[in-house]
């Protein structure tokens, strides 16, 4: 068997030489500072050297990703970068379940950290992510027509394997309870479950399966409406009383939420009014302190943000000052799109591949960059193995409650996915998506020079506004994939119908697309846009 070893600046990449043509008529143990073509008896001869090239090359280059193109490589390929300090990431490309010989390795492999593959078998998953606790991304979507798996938005073994939520939001039948029970069987990470219709036998019966499946520190949200409030009254404390054992040793609370009209109808008629008087100033006073010491935390962690973003700036500036210097050397810009630049720099700077490179430095988890004409939204936008880091980090690791823009951790930021999703607050208008909610403006939305979006990753790329909305807090517009043309298309429709303003763009299965989403007004709500690729 011969392997065609290729670097590039991000990866690592082994693919089967048998299947991968090239011009030259042979490549054989040929070696050069981009590619190793070697057969296995070869590599095996001359390990040593081999394995020294390849590990001072990754070294060298900061590599920190290995992408695999079938299941079955040569093992001496994965021998080759095992216990190389800085490779964490492994991308496995062929739809297929990882092997015993894969699992081995992964499992002595120290350093890995996430991997992105077909599909795994529950038993290997389980004891890579314990005993290793590593990240595991699969792709295979098997749980399609399952009401319970696709309101939950969960379609492959990772989605169950690290849900955080369960939501049901109808009296569950004998396949639903199937699926919940197969649900706690697999997942590790389960904190909350929120229930939208209310019975006694279901809650009964959940409690079961959470108890059989040891999961602890669960709280249980029963959502009070006019159709179930009689059964809750009736039957919920009676719920508590019975399992009270249950739910003390598993650590399981249960709690109701009621809508506002019950509240304002019961609850504050048990309220004392003196009370209430007598402490009124009280609460005032410690909301008003509390008021201002956010304001004062978020001032500093505000001024935190906007001194990062000028060590940014700064960089991005040596970078151009440094291509300028030889002029025999100038690149053609990113596109010829005039947007509003800011009085130091943009994101449509030439010596954008330079400029990332240089940001990686600083932050490993650097991806793209993201500009949008007339906001303040000039950013390098970074992806972690999990949509929660950059929640409460920035950019330059130290803990901020604006958080940074992040893109999907189910997305691959240079095999771009038909749906590329970045997050980002915005709760500050002067950071992050703060000055997002700008593009609700008919003045803004309306101008041509506003309606392409800059976001590069590893190539420049622009992509065409199509859809600006808000909406209710949902999850069904950030599906990063999809198994089949015909779901792909509603999805299209969908979100395209959504929109404020009809841009006047077709979009089709061939697309590929970036989402924006950030919250609007209050947590309750989002705000969403959706751009194609055009380039």
């Amino acid at each position: 068997m011969k392997t065609l070893i290729r670097f590039n600046d991000e990866y690592i990449q082994f693919f089967d030489y048998s299947e991968y043509k090239i011009a030259e008529y042979s490549r054989t143990n040929v070696l050069d500072l981009s590619e190793l073509v070697l057969s296995d008896s070869f590599i095996s001869e001359n390990y040593n050297f081999i394995y020294n090239f390849v590990k001072n090359k990754i070294l060298k280059d900061n590599l920190t990703k290995v992408f695999i193109d079938k299941v079955n490589i040569s093992p001496l390929a994965f021998k080759l970068i095992n216990n190389i300090s800085t490779i964490n990431y492994i991308y496995i490309n062929e739809n297929k379940k990882i092997d015993t010989d894969v699992f081995k390795f992964l499992l002595t492999n120290k350093n890995i950290k996430t991997i992105n593959c077909y599909d795994v078998s529950f038993e290997t998953f389980d004891r890579l992510n314990l005993s290793r606790k590593i990240n595991i991304i699969t792709r295979k979507q098997e749980f399609r027509g399952s009401y319970l798996y696709e309101s939950n938005e969960i379609f492959s073994q990772s989605d169950i394997y690290y849900a955080k939520n369960l939501t049901i939001t109808r009296n569950s039948s004998e396949d639903d309870f199937d699926n919940i029970e197969y649900f706690l069987k697999i997942n590790r990470s389960l904190k909350t479950v929120d229930i939208k219709y209310f019975e006694a036998k279901q809650l009964n019966k959940l409690l079961q399966l959470l108890a059989k499946y040891q999961k602890r520190h669960i709280i249980i949200t029963i959502y009070e409406n006019d159709n179930n409030i009689k059964k809750i009254l009736k039957t919920f404390s009676s719920i508590k009383n019975r399992n009270k054992r249950l739910l003390k040793k598993n650590k399981i609370k249960l709690k109701i939420i009621y809508e506002d009209k019950y509240i304002k109808k019961n609850l504050f008629k048990e309220l004392n009014l003196n009370f209430l008087k007598t402490n009124l100033l009280a609460i005032i006073f410690i909301t008003s302190s509390i008021f201002i010491l956010l304001y004062f935390i978020n001032q500093n962690k505000t001024n935190e943000i906007m001194h990062t973003n000028d060590e940014i700036k700064e960089i991005i500036n040596n970078v151009e000052q440094e291509a300028n210097k030889n002029k025999d050397k100038k690149q053609e810009p990113v596109n010829d799109i005039k947007t509003e630049k800011p009085k130091k720099t943009s994101a449509y700077f030439k010596n954008y591949s330079k400029a990332l490179s240089e940001l990686k430095k600083i932050n490993k988890d650097t991806v793209g960059w993201l500009s949008i004409n007339n906001t303040s939204i000039h950013y390098p936008v970074v992806q972690s193995n999990n949509n929660n880091k950059y929640l409460t980090k920035s950019f330059d690791g130290s803990t901020n409650l604006n958080g940074w823009i992040f893109m999907d951790f189910k997305n691959h930021p240079n095999n771009l996915d038909q749906n590329t999703v970045l997050y980002g607050h915005s709760g500050n208008y002067y950071v992050m998506f703060g000055s997002l909610h700008k593009v609700l403006n008919k003045a803004w939305y309306k101008n041509p020079k506003n309606q392409t979006i800059v976001f590069n990753t590893n190539k420049n790329h622009t992509w065409k506004i199509f859809s600006i909305y808000t909406i209710n807090n949902t999850n069904d517009y950030i599906n990063t994939r999809f198994n089949n043309d015909t779901k792909y298309m509603n999805f299209l429709t969908k979100i395209k119908k959504r929109s404020i303003y009809d841009f006047g763009v077709n979009v089709n299965t061939n697309d590929k697309i970036l989402t924006l989403s950030t919250c609007y007004k209050s947590s309750k709500k989002r705000l969403v846009i959706h751009a194609k690729l055009i380039s």
